[in-house]
């Protein structure tokens, strides 16, 4: 992951290969509304999909994962991305957030 820090941008093929996650999934997550729809990702989208993808190998489901970061953009009153903005993490199939060094549910 050394490479990441060198460019900019980054394919959707190298986000899958470093993250082993597949097309199909990313663009599950788009559909979701979960990530914004794009061709290329920045290094803060690559690390929201990594959360994603961490959390789904937990169980995390899907409808908890929507309802988690539904909870997060409203409480921020829909500024910024959750995912690259604070820590998500799973806790048994529930998700916890973390931010600024304090726990808290979303």
């Amino acid at each position: 992951m050394a490479a990441l820090a060198a460019k900019q941008a980054y394919s959707r093929r190298e986000v899958c290969r470093w993250l082993e996650i597949t097309e199909r999934q990313i663009r599950s997550w788009e559909a979701q509304k979960l990530i914004p729809a794009l061709e290329t990702f920045s290094l803060a989208d690559v690390g929201a999909l990594r959360t994603l993808a961490e959390l789904r190998k937990a169980k995390v489901s899907a409808a908890a994962l929507r309802k988690a970061i539904a909870a997060l953009r409203e409480r921020w009153g829909g500024a910024g991305n959750p995912l690259s903005e604070v820590k998500l993490y799973s806790d048994g199939r529930k998700i916890s957030v973390q931010f600024a060094g304090t726990k808290m549910e979303p």
